[in-house]
C-alpha cells in the first residue's frame, strides 16, 4: 500500500510514507530495497541530523544485506555529520584500538548515572551510529568494529547514559 501511495503523492510530499515504506521493508528482512529507501528520503529531509539518521539506518540494512560497500559509504557519510573518521587502514585501526584501550585503562569506567533525557540529542545520535557501526562490522571487519565499539564506549561513559553503558560492557567483558 505503501508503493501505491507513494504514486499518488507529489515527490516532495512523499518523505513520510517513503519512511514508512523503507521501515516495513526493514522489518521484513528486505535489506536491499529498505536500504535504498531510506536513501532515497535523504534529499527530502528537512533537517540534518535527520538525514544522518536515514544514512546510518540505510548502512546498517546495507551492511546487514551483505552489501557491505554501500553500507560503508554511508556510515562514513553518517559518522561525518559528527566530525568521526573512519581509520583508512588496517593498521590505522589496530593503533586507534590501542590508543582507545589504554585511555579507557587511564579513564577507568566510572560514571554517574543520568537520565536518558538530558544526553543531548547529537550525543544520542552518534552513539546509536557508533553501536550500528560496531554491531554491523563485527564480523566483517572486526578490527574497525572494535574502534567503533571502544568509541562508543568512551561517548557512553562520558555522556553517563547507563543503557548504553550496560550494553557496551557486557560486550566488553565477552571480548575475553
Amino acid at each position: 500500500h505503501y508503493t501505491d501511495a507513494l504514486r499518488w503523492l507529489p515527490p516532495g510530499e512523499a518523505g513520510g510514507v517513503r519512511r514508512r515504506l523503507a521501515d516495513a521493508l526493514a522489518n521484513h528482512g528486505h535489506g536491499r530495497r529498505a536500504a535504498q529507501e531510506y536513501e532515497r528520503c535523504v534529499p527530502e529531509a528537512t533537517a540534518t541530523a535527520t538525514a544522518t539518521e536515514l544514512r546510518q539506518r540505510a548502512a546498517e540494512q546495507y551492511f546487514h544485506c551483505g552489501e557491505v560497500d554501500e553500507g560503508y559509504r554511508l556510515l562514513r557519510e553518517a559518522l561525518r555529520h559528527h566530525g568521526v573518521r573512519l581509520p583508512g587502514s588496517r593498521w590505522e585501526c589496530l593503533a586507534t584500538s590501542l590508543a582507545l584501550r589504554l585511555r579507557l585503562l587511564r579513564r577507568g569506567t566510572r560514571f554517574a548515572p543520568r537520565p536518558a533525557a538530558e544526553v543531548g540529542p547529537d550525543d544520542r545520535q552518534l552513539l546509536d551510529t557508533l553501536w550500528t557501526g560496531a554491531t554491523s562490522l563485527a564480523h566483517v571487519n572486526h578490527v574497525l568494529g572494535d574502534v567503533l565499539m571502544l568509541r562508543h564506549l568512551h561517548l557512553a561513559l562520558d555522556a553517563a547514559h547507563r543503557a548504553h553503558h550496560l550494553l557496551v560492557a557486557g560486550m566488553a567483558d565477552d571480548d575475553d
